[in-house]
C-alpha cells in the first residue's frame, strides 16, 4: 500500500516497514566506489532537515556508480531508512 506523505514524500508500508521516497535533483561531484556512493550537491531536503549541501549517499545497487558522470545532472530517488541511500537515479538535462 502506498500513500502520499505529508512532507512532499511517497509512504510505503510493507508488512509494517515504512519507508519514505525522496525525489530529488543534483548534480554528481564524485563517485567512490570504495565506499559505494555518489557524491552530490543537492538543493535542501527538508522532510530530513538536510540543507542544501554537498554530501556522499550510499547507493542501494552498485551499478548505479556508473550510471552518471562527474559533473552530470542528475534526478535520484533517496530511500529514507536508517541510513538514507540513493535507491534510482537518472541522468537530466
Amino acid at each position: 500500500m502506498t500513500t502520499r506523505a505529508n512532507d512532499g514524500g511517497e509512504l510505503l508500508a510493507i508488512e509494517g516497514l515504512r519507508t519514505h521516497f525522496f525525489t530529488q535533483d543534483g548534480v554528481v561531484k564524485a563517485v567512490d566506489t570504495r565506499a559505494g556512493a555518489l557524491v552530490i550537491a543537492h538543493d535542501p531536503i527538508p522532510a530530513l532537515g538536510w540543507p542544501a549541501m554537498t554530501m556522499p549517499i550510499k547507493v542501494t545497487d552498485p551499478k548505479l556508480l556508473g550510471q552518471a558522470a562527474v559533473g552530470a545532472k542528475v534526478q535520484f530517488v533517496l530511500a529514507d531508512g536508517k541510513e538514507p541511500k540513493i535507491s534510482a537515479l537518472k541522468v537530466v538535462d
